[in-house]
């Protein structure tokens, strides 16, 4: 996304036209600091990818988000 204008374009579209039909966008497979600003850029609000975090199973995905582990 980061170095072809017609995937970039395609991207803003997709973005563009999940937010007129009030739809959450989620973007997945981000893996680069690139691509994370641009798609912020693009108005995408939430993201998926390595950039964040390796794929998990779901027990230590509940254990990174939560907070108190005293209740």
């Amino acid at each position: 996304m980061g170095n072809d204008l017609n995937d970039a374009e395609i991207v803003r579209s997709i973005i563009s036209l999940g937010t007129i039909l009030r739809l959450e966008v989620v973007a997945e497979g981000v893996k680069t600091d690139t691509q994370f600003m641009l798609l912020k850029q693009y108005g995408c609000h939430m993201f998926q990818g390595y950039l964040f975090a390796k794929a998990l199973p779901v027990a230590d995905i509940k254990a990174m988000v939560c907070c108190d582990k005293t209740a």
